[in-house]
């Protein structure tokens, strides 16, 4: 879903990327064949401010669409050496994060679309924090991981009992609170 709730991003088997207005019901738009990814979509997010959709793909690409127009921005970026597993984009619309199952995350600073790779397992979840300054990172071994952005981004491992690969990763509104999901159907609420 889009910030607002209207609109409600999708990728296909195909490649393909569309977008619904889910109050109308109507289609925004849809890629082409030639402007979509070449692999399944395996990740899609809109930005902060809902006007751009970001979707990662089996093929190891990031692509962006303008929502309005559902003209392609850019070609594929690229950056991961495995498949795009996830994407998360920051609250104040400056950068995006993707995972792969590469081990590699990369935050993309939305305007270069350039960033230093930093490794770990397989990324299977990602989730900015409400001030946009960390996001916080599940892998398929378990761990979570905080990447903090006050000078340079910093890494920060948890020594957590998961064992069981993040799904899923959420922070409260306040970001006091952080809340996981496991391949072992546990949720946990970090403080």
């Amino acid at each position: 879903f889009s910030s607002d709730g209207q609109l409600v991003a999708c990728g296909s088997g195909d490649g393909i990327v569309s977008v619904w207005n889910f109050t109308r019901r109507l289609n925004v738009f849809r890629s082409s064949e030639s402007q979509g990814h070449t692999s399944s979509i395996t990740a899609i997010t809109f930005s902060s401010n809902s006007q751009l959709v970001l979707a990662g793909s089996n093929d190891c690409t990031i692509r962006l669409w303008r929502v309005s127009t559902g003209e392609r921005i850019e070609n594929a970026f690229a950056g991961h050496q495995r498949a795009v597993t996830c994407l998360a984009s920051s609250l104040d619309g400056i950068h995006a994060a993707s995972g792969s199952a590469d081990g590699s995350i990369i935050i993309w600073n939305l305007s270069t679309f350039r960033a230093p790779a930093h490794k770990c397992h397989s990324v299977t979840a990602l989730a900015y924090s409400p001030t946009g300054r960390r996001i916080i990172s599940g892998s398929s071994d378990g761990v979570i991981r905080l990447w903090d952005s006050t000078g340079a981004w910093r890494r920060y491992d948890s020594t957590s009992d998961v064992c069981h690969a993040v799904t899923a990763l959420a922070y409260s509104a306040n970001g006091r609170r952080l809340i996981s999901a496991s391949t072992n159907g546990v949720v946990r609420i970090w403080d």
